[in-house]
């Protein structure tokens, strides 16, 4: 009988105690329906444990899933006096197929009284999570249940073509002007390197023409291009006066000197035989050697 009263005494105590200590919930957002996939929710716990009891701190809940639809985030129990403020942040991890009520898991805080453990419990808190979309879409414009993809933004490439096209034209004129100095053409058509198209038509002259003949009509090619080169027919005792004017064409003045008294004697000298040295040794490789010398002095008069 004495021992039945002690268990009856203890149990009444062990009951007083737990009853000591208060526990609250509160949830943010403050609504039970109209969550997602992705969702956070907050959760705050208030305990103030009776006298004499202590929060056995390892029975605080631990971060982790906390069931099928839920993942506990984060955990943060901080102590004011004897007060505990626990906050908890859950987020949907899963998606249901239709609308189905699922809760935040139920929280079991352990007190220390004494020689005794008590425990405080928060109910689970229901809610409703609902799918991202429907299982069934009515088959109207703009509401189907796979829309097509995107289309990629065109970039404006207007400016680069643009440029392009700018630069496209200056390379032409450049171009141009370089392929007018290298064939003796100005920028009105006209030759202006005589000795530059002297030495190409020669060059033609005397592949197509090896006879003793072919030597005059060389002379008079390389004639033509001295006379347009002066303005007017030149003749050998007007070379001084010639190169002085254009002193970038004097190296070849001692050569040139040669190439009329040759081809004076080629044609107002006396006759010579067929076969036999023509021009008084100036010879057409002599005469092709002189052209393409003066083809390149004449650069420099450009």
């Amino acid at each position: 009988m004495r021992a039945e009263r002690i268990a009856l005494l203890a149990a009444l105590s062990f009951a007083a105690g737990a009853a000591d200590a208060a526990i609250e919930a509160e949830m943010l957002p403050a609504r039970q329906f109209g969550y997602t996939i992705g969702d956070v929710i907050h959760q705050t716990v208030r305990l103030t444990p009776g006298p004499g009891q202590a929060l056995i701190e390892e029975s605080l809940p631990k971060t982790g899933r906390a069931g099928a639809w839920v993942e506990r985030r984060r955990v943060e129990a901080v102590r004011s006096g004897n007060d505990w403020r626990i906050d908890l942040s859950y987020q949907f991890i899963n998606s249901p197929p239709d609308l189905r009520t699922v809760a935040l898991p139920a929280l079991r805080l352990q007190l220390r009284d004494g020689d005794r453990v008590v425990e405080e419990v928060v109910t689970e808190a229901p809610l409703t999570l609902a799918p991202l979309t429907p299982t069934v879409v009515l088959a109207r414009s703009g509401l189907e249940e796979m829309r097509p993809d995107t289309p990629p933004p065109l970039v404006d490439v207007q400016s680069r073509l643009q440029r392009i096209a700018l630069y496209a034209v200056a390379a032409a004129l450049i171009g141009l002007l370089w392929a007018g100095w290298y064939f003796g053409i100005d920028l009105r058509g006209r030759r202006t390197r005589p000795f530059a198209r002297a030495e190409r038509t020669l060059r033609r002259q005397l592949a197509k023409d090896s006879s003793p003949g072919a030597l005059r009509d060389a002379m008079r090619t390389l004639h033509r291009a001295f006379d347009a080169t002066a303005g007017s027919t030149l003749f050998a005792q007007a070379l001084d006066e010639f190169f002085a004017r254009r002193p970038a064409l004097a190296p070849a003045r001692e050569a040139v000197a040669q190439f009329f008294a040759a081809s004076r004697n080629e044609f107002f000298g006396s006759h010579v035989p067929d076969g036999e040295a023509h021009g008084g040794g100036f010879d057409t490789a002599h005469l092709l050697a002189l052209a393409r010398r003066l083809k390149a002095l004449e650069r420099e008069l450009a």
